[in-house]
């Protein structure tokens, strides 16, 4: 297995992601991006127990309207959610259709990769994906 040097935001992003991938008994990719994205920025990190259940491995889309997200953090956190699960898991929280498509609109790559973090985002990708380079 090959050793892959990431690039972080600064050293709470690096020791956010290595402490959290270490209690994770499984080190798929899936888990990695996940942890590295919410890593990314301060809000996400504060916050992980709200975004995701460490104990059932679960994410929580619920989080995504919480007070203290902001909209880079939303794109965190959505980008996080599609890298972990392969969908678009907040969807499914509406219960009408047109709510429904304008939730499954956000996660759209224009909508997600337009901040500030798309560096980090590229790189939360390119580790979710890094068996096919």
């Amino acid at each position: 297995m090959k050793t892959t040097e990431y690039i972080f935001h600064n050293q709470e992003h690096k020791g956010f992601y290595e402490y959290y991938t270490s209690k994770c008994s499984s080190q798929d990719s899936h888990y990695k991006a996940l942890f590295y994205c919410l890593g990314v920025d301060g809000n996400t990190r504060n916050h992980v127990h709200e975004i995701y259940d460490c104990s059932t491995g679960c994410i929580k889309t619920g989080s995504l309207d919480a007070p203290w997200q902001t909209s880079s953090n939303r794109k965190i956190t959505r980008l996080a959610f599609s890298l972990y699960t392969d969908g678009t898991p907040s969807v499914m929280d509406f219960d009408y259709l047109d709510a429904q498509l304008d939730e499954c609109s956000e996660y759209s790559v224009t909508e997600i990769m337009s901040c500030g973090y798309l560096a980090y985002m590229l790189e939360a990708v390119r580790i979710r994906y890094e068996e096919y380079l």
